[in-house]
């Protein structure tokens, strides 16, 4: 019997769809020391009002927007079928220390597949990557993968730094 290989991006592809629904399911993939992390203890109780990033959708608008106000910009390149992107959006974007540090930055969130060239100019091959830039659009620090609200606290404050020196 004859048997067919799956070329590797449709067997990732089949991977991502399967993890995104376990993760839809509530079912969670191997724990992870930073992955099996929990909310920060800084998150609000379910059912309290949440403050969330102010992100916006165009990555020149935000660059513009950062020149403008001499901030850094955090940039969220995601896709719709990453399983960790959702998971960065429910549990790290909603962390109440990481919306507050989020007002630091210009944010922005980028489809990569919607934007492949944006995905393109910064090096992107893996979702979610998180590409902080100064204010003059240069990369200044990178997340590659989800990262828990204690850990991407750090990451924002390394960014911060690297934006300071200029």
């Amino acid at each position: 019997m004859k048997v067919d290989r799956v070329p590797l991006w449709t067997a990732l592809g089949v991977a991502a769809v399967i993890g995104a629904v376990l993760l839809t399911l509530g079912l969670q993939p191997p724990a992870s020391e930073s992955a099996s992390a929990t909310v920060d203890q800084g998150t609000q109780p379910a059912g309290a009002a949440r403050d969330e990033i102010a992100w916006g959708h165009s990555l020149a608008d935000g660059l513009k927007q950062a020149a403008e106000q001499k901030k850094p910009l955090m940039v969220d390149f995601y896709t719709d079928w990453c399983g960790w992107c959702k998971r960065l959006d429910e549990e790290t974007y909603r962390d109440s220390k990481v919306v507050a540090k989020a007002k630091e930055f210009v944010a922005v969130k980028v489809n990569a597949e919607q934007d492949s060239d944006s995905a393109a100019k910064y090096s992107v091959d893996g979702f979610p990557t998180i590409v902080f830039l100064n204010s003059s659009g240069k990369e200044i620090h990178r997340v590659a993968g989800f990262a828990p609200p204690s850990d991407f606290l750090k990451q924002m404050d390394a960014a911060l730094s690297e934006a300071a020196k200029k």
